[in-house]
């Protein structure tokens, strides 16, 4: 088409096919059946994580469709996690990443990001079942219809379109977003979860920065709070090296001047916005990249796994868009 996509026709079925670009993952074949038998949680409460595993929150989170998520990391013994130039950190061989998706006060979901023996990252998707005893494990996508909604499962090789190489596959843990307090259980004091990783021996070096993304509704500029959202819900493709479409780089402590947003007219399609650009200073109306957040289908964003869209996203976004007077100047 005019904006360079390649498709596909089946003419014997009438479909038009767009090609995506997906990191595939294989499912391993020793993963368990049932969450309770993994060793990530309690086996005889496999609502609670298993011993040793370590829970963690992060400033900004990625939308779920609303959902409630608790978050933890399975590190092997004696192992600890580097971090690379960015803030991002680097899971050794054997570590899990462990989320947990409760929708209207029900558990059902919970994720697992393995780092197998290859060294290569893999997700799984376990269902929980209806008197939330336990879980199982699914083989391909899924739809469950959870109240008035429908929550979806991803299916292995979708997990990989999100949690890209370029991102370093973890995506919420990274320095941007840990850099924030939490009361680990048991305690008491709230406490800075680098500091505590780096204390018990499991963060071999700080990250040489202080900043993180602003935390709460009331917390930061409107740029932060916008940047910071780009960041956590767009930046793990769109990159250097990402897979997204676009030279952009929503990364949060890359300046607007050089994100390549800003009145830069758009190359996967206009949606229907007179003299639409990515970002257009001053009118949201015109902006693509808020219409996409908008959508719940072809050319929605993010792409995958939600049905329901973000609407204090869209608002923050709006009201930052509304804001901008002009494109910042690039500094030399």
């Amino acid at each position: 088409d005019a904006a360079g996509e390649l498709y596909g026709l089946d003419l014997s079925g009438g479909a038009i096919y767009k090609l995506v670009h997906v990191e595939t993952s294989v499912m391993a074949p020793s993963m368990p059946a049932k969450l309770s038998a993994t060793g990530c949680v309690d086996p005889a409460a496999p609502k609670n994580p298993a011993a040793g595993v370590i829970p963690y929150d992060v400033n900004v989170p990625f939308w779920s469709d609303g959902a409630t998520k608790e978050r933890f990391i399975a590190l092997p013994d004696g192992a600890a996690i580097s971090l690379v130039d960015d803030g991002d950190f680097d899971l050794p061989v054997g570590s899990v990443a462990i989320k947990n998706f409760t929708v209207q006060g029900k558990r059902i979901e919970t994720r697992l990001f393995v780092r197998h023996a290859s060294g290569d990252w893999a997700g799984y998707s376990y269902e929980w079942d209806e008197a939330e005893t336990d879980a199982t494990l699914l083989t391909e996508g899924k739809t469950r219809a959870v109240g008035a909604a429908n929550w979806i499962y991803p299916g292995p090789s979708e997990c990989m379109s999100c949690h890209t190489a370029a991102a370093g596959r973890t995506l919420g843990l990274e320095a941007l977003q840990l850099r924030k307090e939490f009361t680990y259980p048991g305690t008491e004091v709230p406490t800075d979860q680098i500091e505590a990783l780096a204390k018990i021996g499991v963060l071999a070096t700080r990250p040489t920065f202080q900043d993180a993304l602003p935390h709460g509704e009331g917390e930061g500029t409107l740029d932060a709070r916008a940047l910071a959202y780009l960041h956590t819900n767009c930046s793990q493709c769109h990159r250097p090296e990402g897979p997204g479409l676009g030279n952009f780089d929503m990364r949060y402590r890359t300046p607007l001047a050089a994100k390549n947003m800003c009145n830069v007219t758009p190359i996967a399609g206009t949606f229907g916005l007179a003299d639409a650009k990515v970002i257009s200073p001053g009118h949201p109306e015109s902006s693509v990249v808020l219409a996409r957040m908008g959508l719940r289908e072809s050319g929605q964003m993010p792409p995958l796994a939600t049905n329901i869209v973000d609407a204090q996203g869209v608002t923050l976004l709006e009201e930052w868009i509304r804001s901008l007077s002009a494109c910042p100047t690039p500094t030399p």
